[in-house]
């Protein structure tokens, strides 16, 4: 049995080596983690109302960094560009897969380089509210949320030495909850809330068209 799992990890070290973005590598990669975008089921993202999310239009990305103050969105080892949004798509409340049903694999920088530590956060929010994390967050509309943040050890980035350390899960992840989303005004809202002013603005103009008005009586 142990023979046949040193063969299995050996075929899945092989198997990730021969990915085009470890072979292929990029600059400065060798400062990188590598992590599961995963998460398990007593770590499952919600709605406002406490419901796990799922459907296509809740989605999700990694940030990651050094330090605290410096997380940036992680980089996907397929593509080594910035990650895409993942949507829910697995099963409720859990991270969801890439366009090809596979688990993402995503690269941070490491406070000493690969295979070391970095800070990660996970955020998600509703695609009907805003495209990116960053737009809902300015809108402050809600439908958006994020983990506290976490310190984890990373597996190999490309060209990092040692090699053989794989992606490794996100264990420090905790649920969290998206925002409650607050409606925009509609039309008739908009005009109940300017009555007030428009009755008072037709009371003034109507008083100055009367002009002032005599006292006392005429001898």
């Amino acid at each position: 049995m142990k023979s046949a799992s040193k063969v299995g990890l050996c075929m899945l070290v092989t198997c990730l080596l021969l990915q085009p973005g470890w072979a292929q590598g990029f600059p400065g990669d060798s400062l990188y983690n590598s992590f599961r975008f995963f998460n398990g089921p007593d770590q499952l993202v919600y709605d406002s109302d406490g419901m796990p999310l799922f459907g296509p239009e809740f989605v999700a990305m990694l940030y990651g960094g050094a330090t605290t103050d410096s997380l940036q969105p992680a980089i996907e080892l397929e593509t080594l560009a910035v990650m895409e949004p993942v949507a829910f798509n697995r099963s409720p409340g859990r991270l969801g897969l890439d366009h090809r049903g596979y688990n993402v694999t995503a690269l941070a920088l490491g406070t000493e380089g690969c295979g070391s530590q970095s800070w990660l956060q996970v955020v998600a929010w509703d695609t009907r509210v805003a495209p990116t994390y960053e737009a809902a967050v300015e809108l402050d509309l809600g439908g958006y949320g994020a983990s506290d943040l976490f310190l984890q050890t990373g597996g190999s980035a490309p060209h990092c030495e040692p090699q053989g350390l794989l992606p490794q899960p996100l264990v420090g992840l905790e649920s969290f909850r998206l925002l409650p989303v607050i409606p925009e005004p509609g039309t008739t809202w908009l005009v109940l809330l300017g009555l007030p002013g428009f009755v008072w603005f037709r009371w003034r103009h109507g008083q100055k068209a009367a002009g002032p008005q005599a006292g006392g009586f005429a001898d």
